[in-house]
């Protein structure tokens, strides 16, 4: 079976970005998978969020809605700073999704390129 992996930045970018091409390969049989480096705890748009946990937390659950509807069958936020991906040690992000990678043992794999995407945003950059 195939198998797709996606590396975004926030949770919403799975569906924003790669969301048509998740949903296309799963339902044509593809075993799919997103990772997400960050919560999205430092987004502008707080939906009513009175902290950056409960920010973080809405976002999770948004993520795993959205997954849902684009049929991800292995979808994981991870706990990386939102904003600062640039600040963290690289070496231990890298590992970390290279354990997820080898976990998963995609065919193919989707991100952003060094440009950030549309917006440019430097965790974009980073995925």
């Amino acid at each position: 079976m195939l198998r797709l992996m996606c590396i975004t930045a926030h949770p919403d970018d799975e569906a924003s970005n790669f969301g048509g091409t998740l949903r296309l390969y799963a339902d044509r049989g593809a075993e799919t998978s997103v990772i997400c480096p960050t919560p999205g705890q430092a987004g502008s748009h707080r939906s009513g969020a009175r902290s950056d946990q409960e920010l973080a937390a809405m976002r999770r659950e948004e993520f795993a809605a959205a997954c849902a509807i684009l049929k991800v069958k292995h979808a994981k936020v991870l706990d990386y700073p939102d904003g600062r991906l640039h600040r963290q040690e690289s070496y231990h992000v890298a590992c970390d999704l290279v354990r997820h990678i080898r976990e998963f043992r995609p065919q193919a794999l989707l991100t952003f390129g060094p440009e950030g995407g549309l917006t440019g945003h430097t965790d974009h950059t980073m995925a």
